[in-house]
């Protein structure tokens, strides 16, 4: 049995496991050289005297050791999401897939962003990368057939959706008289007063009384 060590690391990537000392384990991690053995850049830590860490499989390729983390994490469940007893935060496999981040790293992050504006050079850079010939879309036609698919997919989904028709009322302050219309008989309804329905929900938002022809508001 090969005994490993920060100085006797396994060969290729590897993963390992932190045990409780009812032999559970409470952490498991990916690594390559020392990782496991490492004290920095990590929130779940191994003993003192490494005791507790254990090598579960080695001399794997990087895909490998990811792919074996994530089927651990799976198999022994996590304690931030309620799934099972690993002090992991995230699902394992390079990345911060479903990492669930506290009140307080969402303030610091929020804090650490605002106020934050580019350079004038770095917003140049965006816009050349973001337009013209520099957009990685640029000069890219969509097939006549995958263009056929996508308008057939958007047609068949409209066909099969219900959207609720708002109603308004059309309040005359003159005469006291509310009229019930929705977008389907906007034209019917309104025409014949001599009201225009772009007019009069542009008066209703931008005028300060809301009012159209000093007769007419909407609600």
């Amino acid at each position: 049995m090969t005994i490993y060590s920060p100085q006797n690391p396994p060969s290729g990537f590897y993963v390992y496991a932190y045990l409780r000392k009812d032999g559970t384990p409470y952490y498991i991690g990916k690594g390559q050289g020392k990782r496991a053995w490492a004290k920095s850049d990590r929130t779940v830590f191994p003993l003192k005297d490494f005791s507790n860490i254990v090598i579960l499989e080695h001399n794997l390729t990087d895909v490998g050791s990811l792919a074996i983390e994530r089927r651990m994490i799976r198999w022994y469940g996590r304690i931030d999401n309620g799934t099972g007893i690993l002090r992991n935060k995230t699902d394992g496999g390079d990345g911060n897939v479903g990492w669930i981040p506290s009140e307080e790293v969402k303030a610091n992050i929020s804090k650490g962003r605002t106020g934050i504006r580019p350079s004038k050079e770095i917003c140049q850079q965006m816009s050349i990368t973001r337009s013209g010939k520099g957009h990685w879309n640029y000069g890219r036609k969509t097939p006549k057939d995958v263009s056929a698919k996508i308008s057939a997919g958007v047609r068949k989904r409209n066909e099969s959706r219900v959207l609720p028709v708002k109603t308004y009322l059309l309040v005359d302050i003159i005469d006291g008289i509310e009229i019930p219309f929705d977008c389907h008989n906007s034209i019917e309804i309104l025409k014949p007063l001599g009201i225009d329905p772009k007019s009069l929900f542009c008066a209703k938002r931008y005028n300060k009384n809301g009012i159209y022809k000093n007769r007419y508001t909407v609600r």
